[in-house]
């Protein structure tokens, strides 16, 4: 008879512990029980609680340092490469200035979150900069940025600006904000290329350009109808007899 040593409970011929006590009996009486280790304990790296849960202002920080370290590795291996295999920067300085640009209008309003007036204008002045860049890395002199670049930026920024202001000023948003934007995308299509015609042969066709405003303006004349007569009935289905 096998009994347990412990608590006398009657056991089975091949039984190697007691369900009672769990006491082990037979050949692995005498084994101890393995010894388990825990883990050691890593701490976060950025989240010292280890909740996962950052504050606005830390999600705030790590995303800019992040935008603004990889954008400038990127700029540095662009030129690194360019001067070590040339002897001189020639072709780095194009990604070198658009890296730049895209930092100014993505990287520099993270450091001025509650300023988007500041950010704007940096932005503004940025794209101006950058084509005037552009322009000088093609050669010493300025040759298409004064009569080209900088009216096309101008035009771009004021009609772009314009259309911002009016969909924040709208009092009533619904589809008058798409017709405000169709007709911010037409007007600034429009001078790109009268101003482009005017550069290249002095001579203004509008041809592209001409057909989004055909293609646009009624879209957009059509929605602020139906933004108007909205606004003087009370639902959709009055105004559609649905």
């Amino acid at each position: 008879m096998n009994l347990c040593p412990n608590c006398g409970v009657d056991l089975g011929d091949e039984a190697r512990a007691c369900p009672l006590c769990g006491v082990r009996v037979g050949p692995d009486a005498d084994k101890s029980e393995p010894v388990i280790h825990p883990l050691p304990r890593i701490e976060p790296l950025f989240d010292p609680d280890g909740k996962g849960n950052f504050t606005p202002r830390e999600k705030l920080f790590i995303t800019r340092e992040v935008i603004t370290v990889c954008m400038a590795i990127a700029a540095g291996s662009a030129a690194a490469i360019n001067y070590l295999v040339s002897g001189h920067l020639t072709w780095s300085l194009y990604p070198v200035a658009s890296i730049a640009f895209v930092w100014l209008c993505v990287g520099f309003p993270l450091y001025i979150p509650k300023r988007p007036g500041v950010a704007l204008t940096v932005a503004a002045l940025g794209l101006i900069g950058f084509l005037g860049a552009l322009d000088l890395i093609d050669g010493p002199n300025y040759t298409w940025f004064l009569d080209l670049g900088l009216p096309l930026a101008l035009s771009i920024e004021v009609f772009g600006i314009g259309t911002v202001l009016a969909v924040v000023k709208a009092r009533r948003k619904g589809l008058n904000i798409v017709s405000i934007i169709l007709f911010g995308i037409t007007a600034i299509c429009l001078s790109i290329e009268y101003l482009t015609d005017r550069f290249q042969s002095g001579e203004v066709h509008l041809q592209w350009s001409s057909i989004v405003a055909f293609a646009l303006v009624p879209v957009g004349i059509f929605l602020v109808y139906i933004h108007l007569r909205i606004a003087t009935t009370t639902s959709l289905r009055k105004f559609f007899h649905v």
